[in-house]
């Protein structure tokens, strides 16, 4: 007597193998977004520290190159509620990053890997939105520093890290 697989027995196996399988591909899919929106943060982390360090390094040269105009001169615009955008690359602060979603405040990426205000030939745009805004103290010797950067990421939405640092008035 011949012994082979009825329908019901095969269709039970298969059910049975999809169900074995369909956890560690489950698992599998959860860690590759759980990667791809760590990688996100950390990118918006290191563009959040980038545009920090731009800011303080024009506060100190200011102060170093004795500019008569003032210790915040070049990033005065982004003071009280004006968001400015941070071209670390380009080398300027611009005003006119209104919103988060300002076609100002977007980042491109270039054929370089750096990132950008300026779309280039060949630059890509990305979900990843920075904007900067100095909030004076009270005694005007210090102020502020917020560095925003807002990004849309896959099944999360949309995500944001803050950086914030106090800048003050030194003398040489």
């Amino acid at each position: 007597m011949k012994k082979a697989f009825t329908i019901v027995e095969t269709l039970v196996a298969i059910t049975v193998l999809m169900i074995a399988i369909s956890g560690p591909l489950t698992v599998s899919f959860r860690a590759l977004n759980a990667a791809v929106g760590s990688r996100d943060q950390m990118i918006a982390s290191f563009l959040a520290q980038d545009a920090l360090e731009y800011v303080r390094n024009v506060k100190d040269n200011n102060v170093s190159n004795d500019v008569n105009l003032g210790w915040l001169q070049g990033i005065g615009d982004c003071i009280a509620g004006g968001m400015c955008a941070v071209d670390t690359r380009g080398n300027e602060i611009k005003t006119g990053c209104d919103s988060f979603t300002a076609d100002g405040c977007r980042l491109y990426r270039t054929t370089t890997g750096h990132y950008s205000h300026e779309a280039s030939p060949g630059s890509v745009a990305t979900s990843f939105y920075r904007t900067v805004y100095i909030k004076p103290r009270v005694g005007g010797e210090s102020v502020e520093l917020v560095v925003d950067v807002l990004w849309q990421t896959g099944s999360y939405g949309v995500a944001s890290t803050t950086f914030r640092e106090d800048l003050y008035e030194i003398s040489k």
